[in-house]
């Protein structure tokens, strides 16, 4: 091999190398494409229905009476479920507003309902329940005895005289106080001991109204 021939090779080999390694196709990867799903649509919830409770689900309470607070404007509820109906009575002197349980219970076996309310301009101040289905956190009801009031709340306290052969205790709290009126003799409504009545008011159960309902009254 001739000189120049060996210098020349060198050269030759580095030419024949790049153009092997342009030759070579370059490795492309590919990602693999992920098809995204459409995010899934919530589903409504759909709202309950308001409907009026049963008699045997209104509790009684320092709050109120059922779900519904001291203090309420009974004209702004519904009147299709709420446990108050405005009934106007008019005694000779035009119509007036009187509010009365919107349940067709007469307790007493005459014109009372489950539950009178002392009002003519709405907000609920006081109502006197007659029926035995309302009840205390403690069971407390119409009907109950004197002893089951005393065992279940011992701060009850004697006020006074609560009408014909009845005597009033109150369990005093806020916002409003309780008053529960108790049989003192056998007669035809209600045996000795017994609940005859249970009140919730804001003002002081001493002056509270006995013996009618607390509502306005042709009698």
């Amino acid at each position: 091999m001739r000189s120049t021939d060996r210098m020349r090779l060198p050269g030759a080999v580095l030419v024949l190398v790049l153009a092997l390694a342009g030759c070579t196709p370059a490795t492309v990867v590919v990602q693999p494409t992920v098809a995204s799903s459409p995010a899934a649509s919530p589903t409504p919830t759909p709202s309950a229905t308001p409907t009026k409770p049963e008699l045997s689900e209104l509790v009684i309470s320092a709050d109120g009476l059922g779900p519904v607070p001291m203090g309420t404007d009974l004209y702004t509820l519904d009147p299709a479920v709420s446990i108050f109906v405005n009934e106007p009575v008019d005694c000779g002197a035009g119509p007036m507003d009187s509010w009365e349980a919107s349940y067709p219970d007469r307790p007493l076996g005459n014109g009372v309902r489950a539950f009178e309310v002392e009002t003519t301009t709405g907000p609920l101040e006081y109502v006197l329940v007659f029926h035995g289905g309302p009840h205390t956190a403690e069971g407390i009801r119409v009907g109950s005895t004197f002893d089951e009031l005393t065992g279940a709340y011992p701060a009850t306290q004697y006020v006074g005289a609560a009408g014909f052969e009845r005597e009033r205790y109150a369990l005093y709290g806020a916002p409003a106080n309780l008053f529960f009126d108790v049989v003192t003799t056998d007669y035809d409504l209600r045996p000795r001991g017994e609940i005859f009545a249970i009140g919730i008011t804001l003002g002081d159960p001493t002056s509270a109204a006995g013996g009618h309902p607390p509502g306005p009254s042709c009698l």
